[in-house]
């Protein structure tokens, strides 16, 4: 996971409000911090890694006496390629020497590096040494390369195209000599900080049948109610999720209560890939368990493991995974390679969730026709109670029966989408043009969101 906060020129780098979201940061993301610092007017990047304590990092940052003008950027670590160590904490020094890159106090004239997300196809490099991080060998062997940098600074559509498949979805800060501080990918604008993720903003507690569990702000935490804001984000791809205040009330009856199985067996619908494509909206939808682990016959779980996730990112090569294997055990972390979570992995539906989907396979049995008149009476009937939460029940006439609103959303999409694939089957494949084939094959598969 990890965060990224960046203190550009012209904010305060130590008051009380950058003290809250520092502490917040390190209290989700706890395998170590680091920061580094450029004062104005100067050429040189400051770096000071490897805290695992918070205080000692917000007094470290005062003690260094940041003026608005100068830029600093602040990072929070959790592992997901790599040790646990003050070594492996970011940033890192843009250097081909080792002990320049895993310097934890260290002043420079080269680039530093801080990132969020995890860097793919370069396990040629993260083989030279695994007891470091992807982020250590990309900075050492890929972007210790002057031109590689001079591409990053300077013609940043050529690095992004030359880099794609590296680099995906993740986010960089950058400090130089030369340049004011680059972020790279999507970052979220707050009273003038940018952070790379929402675990800067306050946590919220909830208390489960057997154990504790924490809302990360817009991660999609179970219970949260977003409304969406226009993001000034760097670099960022459209709208992001804001955070309603929790004073002005939620809806307790959507916060799912995930508790261990009684006598191993869950009481559930096992959906996998055939089924389900999981994407960035509903993968908080389910428990993941490996296939294998389960009597098919009795749905049996030889292991109270299980995983949940609140992101996924279906273009990365890796995607977190959290796990608690016992009632008391503290989280654990996992970077799942995705191809496994997709083909690996049963989808059991939260107890939140798991009416929605039961409704939903009934529904596509019952209902054979999905001509347009199907559609359109639908659409009338979800507009109608457009004003209403997904877990609110309506009536759908077609079958004589009630459904939630999430379960008649889910069939609407279904019905759109074979209602577009047959419009795609009348191109001749002869006439068809190569993006025509491509959309035809990608509404060949069915997305819930």
């Amino acid at each position: 996971m990890c965060i990224i906060s960046a203190f550009p020129k012209g904010t305060e780098k130590s008051n009380e409000y950058t003290k809250e979201f520092i502490k917040n940061g390190f209290d989700c993301n706890q395998d170590g911090s680091g920061y580094m610092f450029k004062r104005s007017g100067e050429k040189t990047i400051t770096i000071n890694k490897g805290f695992f304590n918070v205080t000692d990092l917000i007094n470290a940052i005062s003690n260094e006496n940041l003026q608005s003008e100068d830029e600093l950027v602040v990072h929070h670590r959790i592992s997901t390629a790599g040790k646990t160590s003050k070594e492996n904490c970011h940033p890192f020094v843009a250097s081909k020497s080792h002990n320049e890159v895993a310097s934890l106090n260290i002043t420079t004239n080269k680039p530093c590096v801080t990132h969020n997300g995890h860097f793919s196809s370069i396990s040629k490099f993260q083989d030279l040494d695994r007891d470091f991080s992807d982020t250590y060998a990309f900075v050492r062997y890929i972007f210790s390369n002057t031109e590689v940098q001079r591409m990053f600074f300077e013609k940043d559509d050529l690095f992004k195209i030359l880099t794609d498949d590296i680099i995906k979805s993740s986010k960089l800060a950058v400090l130089s000599k030369d340049n004011d501080m680059v972020l790279y990918g999507t970052f979220t604008e707050d009273k003038g900080y940018y952070h790379s993720n929402s675990t800067y903003c306050a946590r919220k507690k909830f208390v489960y049948d057997n154990y504790e569990d924490y809302g990360y702000g817009a991660y999609g935490t179970y219970g949260t109610y977003y409304q969406p804001h226009d993001s000034k984000s760097r670099g960022g791809y459209g709208k992001q999720l804001g955070r309603k205040d929790w004073s002005e009330g939620y809806n307790k009856s959507i916060i799912p209560v995930i508790s261990f199985p009684k006598n191993k067996t869950f009481d559930s619908l096992k959906l996998d890939n055939d089924s389900i494509i999981i994407n960035s909206s509903n993968c908080h939808h389910f428990k993941f368990i490996k296939k294998g682990t389960i009597n098919l016959n009795n749905i049996i779980i030889d292991t109270l493991e299980y995983g949940s996730m609140k992101e996924f990112d279906e273009k990365c090569e890796t995607n977190v995974m959290t796990f608690r294997k016992d009632s008391v055990s503290g989280l654990q972390f996992e970077a799942i390679k995705t191809l496994d979570i997709i083909e690996k992995y049963y989808y059991y539906p939260t107890s939140t969730h798991l009416k929605q989907y039961q409704d939903y396979i009934d529904l596509t049995k019952e209902v054979q026709d999905t001509g347009k008149q199907t559609l359109k009476k639908l659409n009338y009937l979800l507009n109608k109670y457009k004003k209403v939460d997904e877990f609110s029940i309506i009536k759908y006439s077609r079958t004589n029966k009630f459904y939630q609103k999430g379960t008649l959303i889910m069939f609407k999409k279904l019905l759109e989408k074979e209602l577009n694939f047959q419009s795609a089957k009348v191109i001749s494949l002869s006439d068809a043009t190569q993006e025509d084939q491509k959309q035809a094959n990608l509404l060949c598969s069915l997305e819930i969101n």
